[in-house]
């Protein structure tokens, strides 16, 4: 992927900046307005926060934030659906528990009563 350091956007409050940093997950840029460095989430921040001054560098960066943001709602889904199952089973067994409990019991009910006679 190619470098972005020194490749301009634009934000809404902030104004004008350059990006000065781009570690992994993060970029950095200086806003004009009063030398301000500024972080933000990569590539997300460009579905939204900030934006290239040139156009095409705005749709690639704007179409991986939303691929990412997809994977990542897809994963979060996954993670729901896995924690669902899980507490499905987990009141399965439950259930199971109880009945298997209350069977012991009525056995042991019937069981007294037939002693005392």
């Amino acid at each position: 992927m190619e470098s972005l350091v020194n490749e301009e956007v634009k934000h809404l409050k902030f104004g004008r900046g350059s990006i000065v940093e781009e570690p992994a997950e993060h970029i950095k840029v200086r806003f004009q307005s009063g030398g301000v460095v500024k972080t933000f989430q990569f590539p997300d921040a460009f579905a939204g926060y900030l934006a290239f001054e040139k156009g095409e560098l705005q749709e690639k960066y704007n179409e991986m934030a939303m691929s990412e943001r997809r994977r990542r709602e897809e994963g979060r889904r996954e993670e729901l659906f896995k924690l669902e199952e899980e507490r499905r089973a987990a009141q399965t067994e439950l259930q199971k528990h109880r009945r298997s409990a209350a069977r012991t019991a009525k056995t042991a009910a019937g069981t007294a009563a037939k002693n005392t006679k």
